[in-house]
């Protein structure tokens, strides 16, 4: 991811909702700003399925551009967004994009500029891919335990069931530590417990059986 964005490609993390990539998105663009690596800043956008004339609005009331919302011809719209952001060089980050109009959007307004786009979907476009799949084992039990607590991690084997009974979902495993923290429930019962399981996963909105 580094790389693309270094060299101003474009960079697309895809997977399930829930998975972390607004966060992770989020934590790239924070980490690379207090690195110097974009001197104009972050430009985020909540994409969504909005076309490319709602997009070209978005970037115009973030940076007070009138001009943008002024103009009703989407190509020369388009043109005015590919001037200021070539002149202002953000890392422009299209969060949950679900239209193939941020394809549209990277080629027409923001080619040759680092862009990071989070989308449910892998939608094709000029971006290189990196799926944002299950979280590794270490991942998954730290993440549990920083949302339960200390307390509620003194069984390892424990937490490690739980986080495999919820499939290392971020977000799963954020609610089910929360739940932890506040009923202090035992978590090896609540590991085998389906009732535990499965309130974690619908509040996620993880399909289950």
């Amino acid at each position: 991811m580094r790389d693309a964005l270094d060299a101003g490609s474009a960079m697309l993390l895809h997977g399930l909702a829930g998975m972390g990539k607004t966060a992770i998105a989020a934590w790239v663009a924070a980490r690379r700003l207090e690195a110097g690596a974009h001197p104009g800043g972050a430009l985020w956008i909540t994409a969504g399925d909005a076309d490319l004339a709602a997009l070209c609005d978005q970037v115009g009331r973030i940076y007070k551009d009138d001009a943008i919302l002024r103009t009703p011809d989407l190509p020369a719209k388009a043109a005015q967004v590919r001037a200021l952001l070539g002149a202002r060089r953000p890392l422009t980050v299209l969060d949950n994009a679900a239209d193939p109009a941020a394809a549209d959007f990277v080629t027409q307004c923001a080619a040759g500029q680092p862009v990071l786009l989070t989308s449910r979907e892998k939608m094709p476009g000029a971006w290189d891919y990196l799926p944002v799949d299950e979280l590794p084992d270490a991942d998954a039990r730290a993440l549990f335990c920083h949302h339960a607590g200390d307390a509620a991690c003194a069984d390892a084997d424990a937490v490690d069931e739980l986080c495999q009974t919820l499939g290392r979902h971020a977000l799963a495993l954020e609610i089910a530590g929360q739940m932890a923290r506040v009923d202090e429930t035992d978590l090896r019962r609540g590991a085998g417990s389906a009732g535990r399981s499965r309130r974690a996963r619908e509040a996620a909105g993880i399909p289950h059986g």
